[in-house]
């Protein structure tokens, strides 16, 4: 009888366990599904060990990729795979991954797998449209989610994979239009908002952007990447701590990825804490060194961080280029290349420097900046009409940096442009009227254009700024003499 008890025991308990182990794993698929992929991670992550099914594993899987554990969650997307090799979630998910990591080819044909088990599934088209646009086919990404509205024209879905593949092209008025018929169909879809935020950004409406993201938060509290746009918003607007909040927020929903790390350091390197910013970024490298982020701004450490020792300078300077050079080109943005080809300059490698202002163009032919750092470095290569040319173009792009004007003064002054150069520095004057180089050269060029009483004029303005100023205490004696001699000779 007690043999019995014993094996009736033994079995309640397996039967329980097996009962418990199942209710993880459907509480675990329920979470990844709500979007709660932190929670499906600890539901989920004891029952993979014993659960060699195809739920327990695809869905932990993807929990690992959503939170950012890429090499973890293609192990157990495949082993899912392997207990079912038409599992189309596991299919899709892999393909997204593969999309992630660049493996563009690979990622087609999981999706094309998953296709002729299921040709009008939306998320499999969808996430096959987001692979192509991502490869920079975006005929192709609109070819299909056109197909896609043919199945089901109420997807907002749909439409938000519309919106991106147009943002990516440029065309954001059209990019605009579908996030909003999503944002119609589906007042709550976090992913539309979060669109619409990044085609703000590239419109440049900041503010507009900055709302957008919020909301996307607040429709879905989850949405890791709505809280690192958010974060390079608010880093934009020197808002660094509020920054750091959001990429801290990015690096708990993805524990297993370091962009989050990577931006935050970026804080800290903004606000002038190299030591911190570069230990952080030390250990990002450590955990991936392939990291992107943490490459280029490691890079940009060594660029700002500076030395009272010149060859220590140069070293550092060295130092950025080691690390900008582990990152391939096409990764870089706008800023990336600035920073890169600026360092190049200080090195006085100008041939290496400029077809990198010249990608930052293709990049964004918009920004100001570009031209303004591009004329700075044409300058310092002393090609003046180049600098003149490129510092011109940064100014009538709305540009009104006091050293745009002083840099062009200095290059129309050295092609002996000297009206010109005078109307440069006196617009200087106008941005900042306590900077005395600008008044200084402003009276060069007076000199020069033998108007001595305007000359003295300037210099006595920077005495009024600068009461002890040798340049224009050993001026103004000199420059009254002449007018003097000047005049008895009449």
């Amino acid at each position: 009888m007690k043999k019995y008890l014993a094996i009736l025991v033994v079995i309640f308990v397996f039967v329980a366990n097996t009962a418990f182990s199942q209710d993880n794993v459907d509480k675990g698929m329920n979470a990844v599904k709500k979007g709660d992929y932190l929670s499906a991670l600890n539901l989920l992550k004891n029952e993979v060990n014993k659960n060699t099914g195809y739920d327990a594993n695809c869905y932990y899987g993807i929990a690992l990729f959503k939170t950012g554990s890429l090499a973890d969650a293609e192990k157990y997307l495949k082993i899912a795979l392997k207990d079912d090799d038409e599992g189309i979630e596991a299919l899709r998910n892999l393909g997204e991954l593969n999309t992630q990591k660049k493996k563009y080819s690979e990622a087609d044909d999981l999706f094309r797998k998953a296709m002729k088990l299921d040709p009008e599934n939306i998320p499999v088209l969808l996430s096959r449209a987001e692979n192509f646009s991502a490869e920079g086919k975006i005929d192709k990404a609109i070819e299909t989610l056109t197909l896609a509205t043919t199945i089901s024209k109420e997807n907002p879905n749909v439409y938000v994979g519309l919106g991106e593949a147009y943002t990516i092209r440029g065309s954001y008025k059209l990019a605009k239009d579908y996030y909003d018929k999503a944002v119609k169909i589906n007042p709550n879809l976090a992913s539309a908002y979060y669109g619409l935020g990044k085609v703000y950004f590239r419109m440049k409406k900041y503010n507009e952007s900055l709302a957008s993201f919020n909301t996307s938060i607040q429709k879905d509290p989850n949405f890791a990447e709505a809280y690192l746009e958010k974060g390079k918003i608010l880093y934009f607007g020197d808002k660094y701590g509020e920054a750091a909040e959001s990429f801290k927020k990015y690096s708990q929903l993805k524990p297993g990825s370091q962009e989050g790390n990577s931006y935050y350091a970026k804080t800290l390197y903004a606000q002038g804490k190299y030591d911190e910013a570069l230990a952080m970024l030390n250990d990002v490298l450590k955990a991936d060194p392939k990291s992107i982020t943490g490459n280029l701004y490691t890079a940009y450490i060594y660029t700002e961080r500076e030395q009272t020792d010149s060859l220590a300078q140069v070293e550092q300077y060295q130092k950025a280029i080691e690390f900008f050079s582990k990152v391939p080109l096409k990764e870089f943005e706008v800023e990336d290349l600035i920073k890169y080809a600026k360092v190049q300059v200080s090195l006085r490698n100008f041939s290496d420097a400029y077809p990198l202002f010249d990608k930052a163009i293709l990049k964004d032919s918009a920004e100001a900046k570009i031209y303004y750092e591009y004329g700075k470095a044409y300058f310092k290569g002393e090609e003046y009409e180049k600098a003149d040319a490129m510092l011109g173009k940064s100014i009538e792009m709305g540009l009104q940096e006091r050293s745009a004007f002083v840099f062009k003064g200095f290059a129309n002054f050295y092609l002996k442009k000297y009206e010109q150069s005078l109307a440069d520095f006196q617009a200087a004057i106008k941005i900042d009227d306590k900077y005395i180089l600008s008044y200084s050269w402003a009276a060069k060029c007076y000199i020069v254009l033998g108007k001595n009483e305007e000359a003295i004029k300037m210099f006595e303005e920077i005495l009024k700024i600068d009461p002890e100023n040798a340049e224009a205490k050993d001026r103004i004696p000199r420059l009254k003499l002449n007018l003097n001699n000047n005049s008895n000779k009449q």
